[in-house]
């Protein structure tokens, strides 16, 4: 229960903060993830339930209403349903969720359990992450799909600069 009141009174505190570093500033004070790097920005308003299932590195940008989906509920349906409950009991189901160095998370995406986004990576805004996504390409869609690469990203957006 007392990690319950943390996470919401994190949450409530992050209302309040007006810059995406200074939020992350204050998440990584308090510890509540697996990792959570240097120089990050955090515009999410809300926690996943299980933090400590995720690690953010370093120079991660999480834009507003990402989720973090780190478990799911389907041992409850199989638990009350006659034909799988005979079997026994299915356990709660978890998984971690990884994201490395140098990543923007676009808003209103969706990070599934079990998933890992490589270095130098972008989701694009409204993307179901369901799968790993290899370094330096940018992934979009439901399901999330690789739609280009960084590089390619980063060139373009010099040469509409000049």
């Amino acid at each position: 229960m007392k990690k319950k009141l943390q996470r919401y009174w994190i949450m409530f505190r992050l209302l309040f903060f007006p810059h995406g570093r200074d939020a992350a500033k204050y998440i990584r004070k308090k510890h509540i993830f697996a990792l959570f790097g240097d120089q990050c920005a955090w515009h999410a308003k809300k926690i996943p339930s299980e933090p400590e299932l995720i690690s953010i590195h370093n120079n991660v940008h999480i834009s507003a209403d990402v989720r973090f989906i780190t478990h799911d509920i389907i041992s409850d349906m199989f638990n009350h349903h006659p034909q799988y409950a005979r079997y026994g009991s299915y356990p709660f189901y978890k998984g971690k969720i990884e994201i490395m160095d140098n990543c923007v998370i676009g808003a209103d995406s969706i990070i599934m359990y079990n998933t890992k986004i490589g270095p130098n990576s972008i989701i694009a805004a409204g993307a179901v992450v369901t799968k790993d996504v290899p370094p330096g390409e940018i992934w979009g869609g439901v399901p999330a799909k690789f739609i280009g690469t960084v590089d390619d990203l980063a060139h373009k957006r010099r040469a509409e600069s000049n």
